[in-house]
Order: C-alpha cells, then sequence, then structure tokens
C-alpha cells in the first residue's frame, strides 16, 4: 500500500520574522551575562546596529564576553556602549 499525501494537505508555521531597524538603539539589561549576549547577537543578526549593554559587575579581562563584543564592534561594525 502506498498513499501519496498532496504538499497543501498538512499546514505550514513559519515564525515571524523579526527584524530590527538600523537606526535605533537597543538596550539589554544584563547584556554582558550569557544570555543577555547571546540575546544582542541575536539582535544584530536581524539588523540592530546600536546597543547599549549593562552589568552589575561590567566587563572582565580575557572574557569571552569581551571577544564576542569586539566581533560585534570590528566585524559587524555595531555602535556598542558598556554601562556599570
Amino acid at each position: 500500500i502506498v498513499l501519496e499525501i498532496p504538499n497543501d494537505f498538512l499546514p505550514t508555521f513559519s515564525p515571524p520574522s523579526i527584524l530590527f531597524r538600523k537606526d535605533s538603539t537597543y538596550l539589554f539589561v544584563g547584556g554582558l551575562g550569557g544570555i543577555g549576549l547571546a540575546l544582542a547577537v541575536w539582535a544584530v543578526q536581524r539588523g540592530a546596529r546600536y546597543l547599549i549593554l549593562t552589568s552589575r559587575k561590567g566587563i572582565a579581562t580575557n572574557n569571552k564576553s569581551r571577544r564576542i563584543i569586539r566581533w560585534l564592534i570590528e566585524e559587524m561594525g555595531v555602535h556598542i556602549k558598556l554601562i556599570k
């Protein structure tokens, strides 16, 4: 027995495309932590170019966060302001 299911039989779902304006500034509270920085990178990948990242502790030396921020600035052309 062979069943053929037409392409339009199953519903399709595509998540909404989230885009950020290139001329707006986005604030990420806790932006130097793992989740905050991951969200900042996600926003940049969707168009954000101006970020404000806040942190209670600031950025540590030789930290993965420092390397990611450098990459965002140098390779992606992002303008970032860090606030402690």
